[in-house]
């Protein structure tokens, strides 16, 4: 017969989500902070909250480093890379025959 549930039990792949929300959550509230200046990087990374223990650190200072500075200025200074499409940056071996034309 079917498995026995207790009631109000939740099954694994809903509390795996349930933890995924939360975790997205505080890194959202975390990364906020940072941007607004109410937080540093530096201390959260050192901190290490265990949302953020397999976080890359890449994107807790990218986070710092674009409150930093104006919108204006985080659109002028970005890299030729992504100012350009994807099919301009791809080789012209590997892209496609309609790519390349």
């Amino acid at each position: 017969m079917g498995a026995m549930v207790k009631p109000g039990a939740t099954s694994q792949p809903v509390q795996a989500l349930q933890r995924a929300n939360r975790v997205r959550r505080a890194r959202s509230e975390l990364k906020a902070q940072i941007a607004g200046g109410r937080l540093v990087a530096a201390e959260v990374i050192l901190t290490c909250p265990s949302e953020v223990a397999h976080m890359p650190v890449a994107q807790l200072l990218a986070v710092s480093a674009a409150g930093a500075r104006p919108a204006a200025a985080r659109s002028a200074s970005a890299p030729p890379w992504e100012k350009t499409s994807r099919s301009d940056r791809l080789p012209s071996a590997s892209a496609t025959r309609s790519q390349r034309y």
